[in-house]
């Protein structure tokens, strides 16, 4: 349990980090965590992306607009 939730709060840092510097599309996240994705990676990467980016926002850590996400 320590252990994935220590790879939790990493991939949280990353998502908050790749969203601090400007707003980003769930996508242009995707790729920053995971690269370039094809295929069925695309609806994976994203949905993995989105979870995190999602969590956030309930924290408060980052908001969304227009389809864009942003670290506060």
């Amino acid at each position: 349990c320590a252990e994935l939730k220590h790879h939790h709060d990493e991939r949280l840092a990353k998502t908050r980090d790749a969203v601090s510097q400007q707003p980003r599309t769930v996508f242009e996240v995707a790729t920053e965590l995971f690269g370039e994705l094809s295929g069925f990676h695309v609806v994976l990467g994203c949905a993995e992306a989105n979870s995190h980016l999602e969590h956030l926002v309930d924290l408060g850590e980052v908001h969304e607009a227009d389809n864009r996400f942003r670290a506060e």
